[in-house]
């Protein structure tokens, strides 16, 4: 679940820090992007896991 805590970090992610996401065949996905998230955020998670967040540009709507 997206906390507001969860929200907030991703808000401050800076530009640099954002990869082209990839789809299942490995090609770069048009218009996405993936960050991980590190740090206080994590206090309390299991030792070893990983918060991967994306961000996309919103999509169409079908007509």
């Amino acid at each position: 679940m997206i906390t507001e805590q969860i929200h907030q970090h991703v808000l401050k992610v800076p530009a640099s820090a954002w990869t082209p996401a990839v789809d299942a065949d490995g090609e770069i996905r048009k218009g996405a992007w993936v960050a991980e998230l590190t740090g206080g955020i994590l206090d309390g998670w299991p030792k070893g896991m990983r918060l991967i967040v994306r961000k996309e540009r919103p999509h169409q709507r079908p007509s």
